[in-house]
C-alpha cells in the first residue's frame, strides 16, 4: 500500500487499499492464467510422450 501511496500522491486510505486489492487481484488473475498454460502445455506433452511410448512399445 505505501508504493501505492506514494505513486498515486493524495490518496486516503480507503482508495488506497482498494487500489492495492485491484493489484492484488490483477495479480492472482495473471497467476491463475499462467498456470493454466502451463498445465495446457504439460498435459499436451504428456500425451506427446505417451504416444511416443505407445508407438514403440507396438513396433
Amino acid at each position: 500500500m505505501s508504493s501505492i501511496a506514494r505513486q498515486a500522491g493524495n490518496l486516503d486510505t480507503s482508495r488506497t487499499a482498494v487500489l492495492a486489492c485491484l493489484h492484488l487481484a490483477d495479480q492472482l488473475r495473471a497467476a491463475q492464467e499462467e498456470l493454466y498454460e502451463l498445465r495446457t502445455s504439460v498435459a499436451r506433452k504428456t500425451r506427446s510422450l505417451a504416444n511416443v511410448i505407445d508407438h514403440v512399445l507396438s513396433s
